[in-house]
């Protein structure tokens, strides 16, 4: 990815993500469904679902971890990076024991595209568009589930 992507920025304006679900007291149904067995079918939806990111027009700055020849600052503001290519490779080593960890890792990469980007910035207005687009494809693809994991994005 190139500097200039990424280079024009201010202080971030800090974006809050939706809420996309009124339940808010699933922690019960949460641990129930570890035990159940039921996350492994999620991760494997989880899965299908980053691929279709990682395909999404918009996710190409958020597909493989940023440079730091090209972005040389980039750890100066982002502690912890993150990308949808890393996360793939996790979910394909099963690095992830339950849906919740990779829901925090997915709401890193859009944290940390916050953080570093201005809103006026064409990366951080894609990130918009796949936030939304993820989001989408969550509640589409989990349907009953996703309340549950909703929350985590937030």
């Amino acid at each position: 990815r190139s500097a200039s992507a990424l280079s024009s920025r201010a202080p971030p304006a800090k974006r809050r993500v939706r809420q996309l679900s009124d339940s808010e007291d699933d922690h019960s149904a949460m641990t129930a469904s570890r035990r159940g067995g039921r996350d492994s079918n999620n991760l494997k939806e989880i899965a299908s679902i980053i691929n279709s990111v990682i395909s999404h027009g918009e996710a190409e700055p958020f597909a493989l971890p940023v440079s730091l020849k090209d972005v040389p600052d980039y750890l100066e503001v982002v502690r912890e990076p993150m990308d949808f290519g890393t996360i793939r490779s996790r979910l394909k080593n099963m690095h992830y024991s339950d849906t919740e960890t990779v829901l925090k890792d997915v709401a890193l990469v859009f944290k940390n595209c916050d953080a570093y980007n201005h809103q006026s910035t064409n990366t951080y207005k894609r990130g918009v568009k796949v936030e939304r687009y993820f989001c989408k494809m969550l509640k589409t693809q989990l349907k009953g589930h996703f309340s549950r994991y909703s929350t985590v994005l937030i």
